[in-house]
């Protein structure tokens, strides 16, 4: 009776990593412009304004030679200043994991921060969505813009509810299975 009782935990347990790697998402940072020198200097604020961003989902910076991602801290970014990064990354483009909940900051180094390679978002527990307390002095002059006509929130997220109750039935039929 206990290895039925083990199998069946060890079954539900991996059914719940799977289903929680797989309602994750991937964000491709400024969409289809990719991580450059923007056109305003609040292009990618803006870019993630509109976004939800939940403790593992992915971020996709798709850039070229040149440029880089720094992770830095409110001040940091403020400054446009990489000197003590959290986390750098060079090279060829790049996804990274938010594995943290709570106020994450990105530049790019090369003197292109100054132009507008700098982003601040929001990650939540993936919970529910969520905010940050207080706006960052960096931001407060940014209003988030009207959200775009062809991005509607609702597809978005009927279809996370649907993986969920997919994933909760997939749990629940193991464990009657066993």
């Amino acid at each position: 009776m206990a290895i039925v009782s083990r199998r069946r935990f060890l079954v539900i347990m991996s059914l719940h990593l799977f289903c929680k790697a797989a309602t994750a998402e991937t964000h491709t940072v400024g969409g289809a412009a990719g991580w450059a020198i923007p056109s305003s200097r609040t292009f990618y604020n803006e870019w993630a304004a509109n976004e939800t961003f939940a403790v593992g989902d992915k971020l996709t910076f798709v850039f070229t030679n040149g440029h880089n991602v720094y992770q830095v801290n409110a001040v940091d970014a403020g400054n446009c200043d990489g000197t003590n990064p959290i986390a750098m990354f060079d090279g060829a483009n790049m996804t990274i994991t938010l594995t943290e909940e709570g106020e994450v900051y990105y530049i790019c180094k090369n003197r292109h921060c100054d132009l507008g390679m700098t982003m601040f978002l929001f990650v939540s527990n993936g919970s529910a969505p969520s905010t940050p307390t207080a706006v960052p002095p960096l931001l407060a002059t940014v209003s988030p813009p009207a959200p775009p006509a062809s991005k509607s929130a609702a597809p978005e997220v009927r279809s996370a509810g649907t993986m969920f109750v997919g994933c909760l039935f997939a749990v629940a039929a193991a464990a009657l299975a066993l």
